[in-house]
């Protein structure tokens, strides 16, 4: 399983992301969600962790399925928001009835 973080575009008010998922396993993978997160601080000292999801106002093409061999492209549609430099964007995933389980980290 494969998680990219294609593009993250601006546009006026709004911030575009276009995530892909490719999964190169040989068993499909049913997605339970899909979130972003904005993370400030180290997660080892939680006193200065924090961790504040991102809503999303649109998404399209979220699927709801990856078939074995298959890559997914879907977009986000945020409000506007900047990463400090402290700051890291997460994008996660989970597999519904499942265990899977995968992180992206960008900065």
């Amino acid at each position: 399983m494969i998680l990219r973080l294609k593009d993250l575009s601006y546009l006026g008010n709004q911030v575009y992301g276009l995530i892909e998922i490719e999964n190169k396993s040989k068993i499909d993978f049913e997605v339970d969600y899909i979130k972003l997160f904005k993370v400030n601080g180290n997660n080892r000292r939680k006193a200065s962790y924090q961790k504040l999801e991102l809503i999303p106002f649109l998404t399209q093409g979220l699927p709801k399925k990856v078939k074995t061999g298959k890559l997914n492209k879907f977009l986000f549609v945020f409000p506007k928001f900047t990463l400090g430099d402290s700051e890291k964007l997460v994008v996660e995933t989970i597999e519904k009835n499942g265990s899977r389980e995968l992180k992206l980290l960008w900065k």
